[in-house]
């Protein structure tokens, strides 16, 4: 039949899903032993190390399974062994927890830390909420952890301030600090700041594992998926409570200890904290002004001060999953290659920040706020004749988009376990990237009736009325359409990511801006094109003449008046300044940014109409 193309790229996550979400064959256990106690006490541990298994197969592989049977089946297995394993009846939880607020000390995730297994709520027509949400952000974060320590690379300024650490540092603390700098810049590349919707204090709309998988989130958020990568890595990763110029809390600047000191990265602004050069330390903060001085562009100013440091609160990071016995148990038993960090013991991560020099420490209740965050935003239901979506139809929409086993979901899966490149038998992200944008293609290919029969081939259920049909097709091709847009942006990252930096360009500038200039990711689009630019200016093959005028491309991305109200524009400022220093000819305020810190409320007004913080 004509769709037949169509079908081959329906069925093709078929094909790689192989088994489609059934259960592993359990190891057949070793023969009988002579003595009949052994023989049984060896059964019973090789059956609970088969249950294990089975949960551990699904996780390291999960771009090859059903996205709600992995999630049924881990929850399970684990369960079933955490129950024969036996929890400790004398264990009891971290102290820190008591001193949370009262509120969230009563919220239902964070009672029977002690005794509960993995918890698996249900929420209406979707099969997040549950614990393995947590779990399967902690694999993505190992994943694509490992893949950045591995494979990235210092930027030239960076890695000669790196010959200007103290001799003291061992080998192995110089590697963590070039760690941190590789996860903080993917991190910065990869999710694009946006403001949440309003009744959400920052960080508490999303968990880290969603804002990871749709690649936006505000700057608390940002923040978060830092921390996760890094803690992934052993480091210890942590936010920081800082009083603004106006005296308000906030907490996007991230520190991480490496030998002693505490590293400095902020998520808001999109750079480490620097005081001149390098990768501020909190003691270098907490010294005179230089920071400040540092980190202050000449359109805006720094809002952290000597004092804002001096004062600072760690806050340290763990969601209620994290806190229970179960984790902890789990985690314990994790001696393969799939070594993931899911446990954090707050007094043991205070102790060592005290020893560091952070006299305030406290365990801080966004985590947990968070984790509640779904539930508010499904109660926030659709109201007829609104202009902008309601927070539970955002929720569906994305869910449609990743919890599929379509070529989208499954490119963004093996983008965030670092499987860029094809592998036998098993195609890479950019492979199921590439399906995804061709997907429009060939569907309007075809005509009505091959269409409907194309969707019920792959199980779409579909009505029988043959109108609700043509609006159900028409509502797959309009969608077609957002995921060629989300490959070809995501195409791009991959590309900036493997430093193949034209390719980076054409898929930002000519296959995502140019043909979807209203994508919800224009402003990171154009902050990859400054970073595609900003690299090419360090290549020594070029001239004095070529890799200035790639500087000043990258500035003219980085301060386009398109990018007014991006939650970022403060950092690119700087980074721009950075790269060509204003001076007296060339120093010009934009009338853009002259509306931002001249008319508070122009900016306001600016910032409702740029497509970039607004789907």
């Amino acid at each position: 039949m004509r769709f037949s193309s169509l079908f081959a790229l329906l069925t093709l996550t078929s094909l790689i899903l192989g088994c489609g979400g059934s259960k592993p064959n359990p190891k057949p256990s070793d023969g009988p032993s002579s003595a009949v106690t052994i023989a049984a006490q060896k059964a019973s541990s090789d059956a609970q190390a088969d249950v294990l298994q089975q949960a551990l197969v699904l996780l390291e592989d999960l771009d090859q399974f059903n996205a709600e049977v992995v999630q049924r089946e881990v929850l399970q297995s684990l369960n079933r062994w955490l129950h024969n394993r036996k929890l400790d009846s004398e264990w009891t939880p971290d102290p820190m927890i008591a001193e949370l607020p009262e509120e969230v000390r009563n919220m239902s995730r964070m009672q029977n830390l002690a005794t509960s297994y993995f918890r698996d709520p249900k929420y209406p027509n979707t099969f997040r909420g549950s614990d393995y949400d947590y779990i399967e952000g902690c694999v993505w974060a190992f994943s694509l952890s490992n893949y950045i320590r591995q494979q990235g690379v210092l930027p030239a300024e960076i890695a000669d301030w790196f010959k200007s650490l103290p001799e003291s540092y061992s080998n192995n603390q110089r590697e963590d600090l070039k760690t941190a700098y590789l996860l903080f810049d993917w991190t910065v590349r990869n999710i694009q700041l946006r403001n949440e919707a309003s009744q959400f204090a920052p960080g508490t709309a999303r968990e880290p594992w969603e804002a990871l998988q749709i690649g936006y989130g505000d700057s608390v958020e940002r923040a978060r998926i830092f921390i996760n990568l890094a803690r992934q890595q052993g480091l210890n990763a942590f936010a920081l409570e800082l009083a603004d110029a106006e005296g308000k809390p906030q907490a996007s600047v991230v520190g991480v200890e490496i030998a002693g000191q505490i590293y400095l990265f902020d998520a808001a602004y999109g750079l480490p904290v620097s005081s001149g050069k390098g990768i501020a330390t909190l003691a270098d903060a907490r010294q005179g002004d230089a920071v400040s001085k540092a980190m202050t562009s000449s359109k805006y100013a720094y809002p952290y001060s000597t004092e804002s440091f001096q004062n600072a609160t760690a806050l340290i990071d763990a969601c209620s999953t994290s806190l229970l016995q179960a984790a902890i148990v789990f985690e314990s038993q994790l001696t393969g290659k799939l070594r993931l960090r899911l446990a954090v013991e707050p007094s043991k991560v205070a102790k060592s920040l005290q020893s560091a020099g952070i006299e305030k420490v406290r365990l801080w209740d966004v985590p947990v706020v968070a984790e509640d965050g779904l539930r508010l935003r499904l109660r926030d239901l659709p109201v007829a004749g609104a202009s902008q979506p309601s927070q539970a139809q955002l929720f569906y929409m994305e869910r449609q988009l990743y919890d599929q086993s379509s070529p989208l979901a499954i490119g963004r899966l093996l983008h965030l376990m670092g499987r860029f490149n094809n592998e036998v038998q098993r195609p890479g992200a950019r492979k199921m990237y590439l399906f995804a944008r061709s997907f429009e293609l060939q569907v309007n290919k075809l005509n009505f009736r091959e269409q409907v029969e194309a969707f019920q081939s792959q199980g779409m259920r579909l009505p029988r009325d043959v109108e609700q049909q043509r609006f159900f097709v028409e509502q797959m091709i309009q969608n077609a359409k957002g995921i060629k847009m989300i490959a070809s942006y995501q195409l791009g990252q991959i590309a900036l990511d493997s430093a193949q930096y034209p390719s980076a360009i054409d898929y930002f500038e000519i296959r995502t801006l140019k043909e979807f200039p209203l994508i919800p990711f224009a402003s990171q689009a154009r902050y990859g094109l400054a970073r595609a630019d900003m690299a090419i200016s360090q290549d020594p093959q070029l001239t004095p003449e070529e890799q200035t005028a790639a500087r000043q491309t990258a500035v003219e991305w980085l301060t386009s008046a398109d990018d007014l109200a991006s939650p970022q524009r403060r950092g690119n400022t700087l980074l721009a300044e950075r790269l060509i220093p204003p001076t007296a000819a060339t120093e010009k305020e934009s009338s853009a940014d002259k509306a931002s810190t001249d008319n508070p409320d122009d900016a306001k007004s600016a910032a409702e109409k740029t497509p970039a913080d607004s789907e």
